[in-house]
């Protein structure tokens, strides 16, 4: 049986895909919070990309390697029938580094708004992976400002360097906001969890391999499928 929220994304899907967008602006409403930190003494970035290592320590947000694909991935089935296409296993590494491949015609596996690219992956930012951590938090923000509840996250992303991906699977306890009312946090962490595991420019899924895309395919339709159920 399909349930009201898989119809209402499926309807929302077509004909024209939604992308996601950057979270930018409530980067900027977060650091401005941040600055009225009962404890705060130094003033943390008001763009994401400038974000380095040492800030997204400040704010208890932590990035660790997965032991196993499960850690990071859903572990249920997707149905990867109408993706077989993408696979394009004539494909090498110099077509999927051309300009004109553009990820996001896949639309049968992209249900969300495209970002604007990670734009410092230098060793100072983890390779990006600061920046990611500073636009998670500022979706979460965004997911609680838009509740009237609060409850514990999960927030998937995805990393593309040149033409290697790598997956995220972050965990925002409720209490983590509640913690930032006193200052930045000490007790709850943001656990981000990464997939595959090792971090660098060149590590992860590389999307010039057929064996290695096929994988960032079915792992995109997997995640795709939990959000739906």
């Amino acid at each position: 049986m399909t349930s009201k929220k898989r119809k209402q994304i499926e309807r929302e899907s077509s004909p024209e895909p939604r992308w996601f967008v950057s979270q930018s602006s409530q980067v900027m409403k977060l650091a401005a919070r941040f600055k009225k930190l009962k404890y705060d003494t130094v003033n943390l970035p008001k763009s994401a990309f400038l974000f380095k290592v040492r800030d997204i320590k400040k704010l208890n947000v932590t990035f660790e390697e997965a032991k196993a694909e499960t850690e990071v991935i859903p572990n249920i089935q997707a149905d990867m029938k109408n993706l077989q296409k993408y696979i394009a296993p004539n494909f090498n590494y110099e077509t999927i580094s051309s300009e004109a491949f553009n990820i996001a015609k896949i639309t049968d596996i992209t249900d969300g708004r495209e970002d604007d690219g990670l734009k410092n992956i230098s060793i100072s930012t983890g390779y990006g992976e600061s920046q990611i951590g500073a636009e998670i938090l500022a979706c979460a923000y965004t997911n609680r400002s838009q509740e009237l509840v609060d409850e514990d996250q999960t927030i998937f992303a995805m990393r593309i360097i040149s033409a290697h991906a790598t997956f995220y699977k972050a965990i925002i306890p409720a209490g983590y906001w509640k913690d930032l009312d006193e200052g930045f946090p000490k007790e709850k962490i943001v656990r981000v969890t990464r997939w595959p595991a090792r971090n660098g420019k060149m590590s992860g899924y590389n999307l010039g391999n057929p064996k290695d895309r096929q994988n960032v395919l079915r792992i995109m339709a997997k995640i795709r499928e939990l959000l739906l159920l």
